[in-house]
Order: C-alpha cells, then sequence, then structure tokens
C-alpha cells in the first residue's frame, strides 16, 4: 500500500486476441527505471473453444494470480479485484499467454509506483 501522501497514477490496459494463441504478449509496457506495476483488478474473456490464461509479471515470469485461469466457451472471469495487490518485478512489463486460437481479451486495472 502506498503511503497517505503517496500518489498513485492508474493505468487500464487490454491486450486481444482474434485468431492466435497469445505467448508472453505486452498488456501493460514496463514502466521505467525504479517503478513498478501494481496489478489490481483483472478481467478474462473468452469466446469459440475453451482457453487458459496466465497473467505474468514480465516474459515466463510469475503468474501473477498464483496460477492459470480455465475458461470454457463463451465464458468471462472478473471483474476480480484483489485482495493484495501484485506488485510487479521493477520496471517489468505485464504479459499474458493463452492457449486457443481464439477470440480473448485481457483486462487489467491497477496502479504505477
Amino acid at each position: 500500500m502506498a503511503a497517505k501522501n503517496d500518489v498513485w497514477v492508474a493505468f487500464s490496459a487490454a491486450k486481444a486476441s482474434t485468431d492466435a494463441a497469445l505467448t508472453n504478449s505486452s498488456v501493460q509496457a514496463a514502466p521505467g527505471s525504479g517503478k513498478y506495476l501494481v496489478v489490481r483488478q483483472v478481467t478474462f474473456s473468452n469466446e469459440g473453444t475453451a482457453n487458459s490464461f496466465a497473467l505474468l509479471d514480465g516474459s515466463g515470469g510469475t503468474n501473477v494470480l498464483g496460477g492459470v485461469v480455465y475458461l470454457g466457451a463463451n465464458q468471462t472471469f472478473g471483474p476480480y479485484k484483489l485482495v493484495n495487490p501484485y506488485k510487479c518485478t521493477a520496471n517489468t512489463a505485464l504479459v499474458v499467454t493463452t492457449t486457443a486460437a481464439d477470440h480473448s481479451t485481457t483486462i487489467v486495472e491497477g496502479s504505477i509506483e
């Protein structure tokens, strides 16, 4: 949590796919030297066929949600508000990996600290 007088810079980012699975695809770019992305809310949406979503702290990094989210055809997960916001590694992008070559959307909201 930020101190009482700290100011958070908010971000809202999305990544969509229409015809291919995503592998370490950037949802939100690295914020710059000495800064961190803090994930506060996540939504995954899937269409067509079953799919899995992994939201990662950097390419191939730690799974932000602690595990993969599996969705059947035409399902949505979220908006899911993290009780304990996830602070990514300093100056690291937030990426998503999916398994289905189908329509999917990842939406992430958070702050840059």
